[in-house]
């Protein structure tokens, strides 16, 4: 059975994104970091969950799940983080939109 949100296998990980746990219902609390995007205004990251929360410039924030830390350091370090959460998260891990 699949996910409701079910995601092809990630390219840059090879592997087919975690379900989330049941346990986690609500946004996952943890610091806003703002970001130099056009898309997006702000990210953050909880380490023990690997919990990704991207806040988009629409005002828009999706969770995403069994993001790996190295994961996380790429999307900030990156030339454009816009394009390296399309290309590295968005179809990649199991999200849930949040506001």
């Amino acid at each position: 059975m699949c996910w409701p949100t079910c995601r092809p296998v990630c390219e840059l990980t090879g592997r087919v994104p975690a379900r989330p746990p049941e346990a986690r219902l609500s946004l996952t609390s943890m610091a806003m970091q703002p970001v130099d995007s056009s898309a997006i205004a702000a990210i953050g990251y909880n380490a023990a969950d690997e919990v990704l929360c991207v806040r988009f410039r629409s005002g828009r924030e999706h969770e995403y799940w069994s993001v790996p830390p190295d994961v996380y350091q790429a999307l900030l370090t990156a030339n454009s983080i816009g394009r390296y959460f399309n290309a590295y998260i968005k179809d990649c891990y199991h999200e849930r939109r949040v506001r």
